[in-house]
């Protein structure tokens, strides 16, 4: 059994944002191989800690794994980290949860670990929304709700998974952190239900695409594409540093 119990609570007062952990799990021996590549909890060897933020006032937009800078210790060595792949937005934009693994394991006997180091985030409060005209959209179509803010629709079309559903994809030449909300509607002004279809994104010489795709259900027919942009995103940094006690040991 593992007891986690927070030395520490660091939080921003500028920004009034909070942090704290939110999860530790300390996996010893994955078994991949035991049992047909299904690790023990899914996870591989290592220490994983989970970070958990607030913000009582601006929304939380993206993550910059890049600007952020952790250390996980066990009070004698670095155990080095790594951010994981599970960093989640809630759907209020209030809430964010970061994870990280550390390789190493902490050394037998180990009572506490001590994780400090600082998180950027890019926060933002107010939107303006940009609006098509209701129109049929097809592939190759560019499409500028803003000044610099230009996508290519390259798919209108049914979707792969319900033949009554309408998907739309559209493809970005660089990174789209101030996009916000997109919504559909149909000539009439009414909201057409859509949900998201996945995305992908990829960088390369300093160039950067990104692919965004939504299902519109149970629709075909001309649509106008409604996006709300944040106006006043802007990076902070918050600063980490508190020990985690742990009760238990292997």
């Amino acid at each position: 059994m593992i007891l986690v119990f927070p030395a520490a609570i660091y939080a921003s007062a500028t920004e009034n944002i909070s942090v704290k952990p939110a999860g530790l799990m300390i996996v010893w021996e994955p078994m991949k191989e035991e049992f047909d590549g299904f690790q023990t909890f899914n996870y591989e060897k290592g220490t994983h800690v989970c970070l958990g933020l607030r913000s009582t006032d601006k929304d939380f937009v993206v993550f910059d794994e890049k600007k952020s800078k952790m250390t996980v210790s066990d009070g004698s060595n670095e155990l080095g980290v790594e951010f994981g792949f599970w960093n989640r937005i809630s759907k209020d934009a209030k809430a964010m949860r970061i994870d990280m693994r550390a390789e190493q394991l902490p050394a037998s006997g180990s009572s506490s670990l001590i994780v400090n180091g600082e998180l950027a985030v890019h926060v933002a409060s107010n939107k303006t929304t940009k609006s098509t005209e209701s129109r049929k959209f097809q592939k190759g179509d560019m499409v500028e709700l803003a000044e610099g803010f230009v996508f290519e629709i390259n798919k209108v079309g049914l979707s792969n998974w319900n033949k009554d559903d309408t998907e739309v994809s559209m493809t970005w030449r660089r990174k789209v952190p101030e996009l916000a909300e997109v919504r559909f509607y149909d000539p009439q002004g009414n909201l057409i239900e859509s949900s998201s279809g996945g995305s992908s994104s990829m960088g390369f010489a300093g160039k950067y695409t990104v692919t965004k795709s939504y299902v519109l259900e149970k629709y075909s027919g001309a649509f106008r594409i409604e996006r709300s942009l944040w106006t006043d995103m802007q990076s902070v940094t918050v600063p980490v540093d508190f020990k985690i006690d742990i009760g238990g040991k292997r």
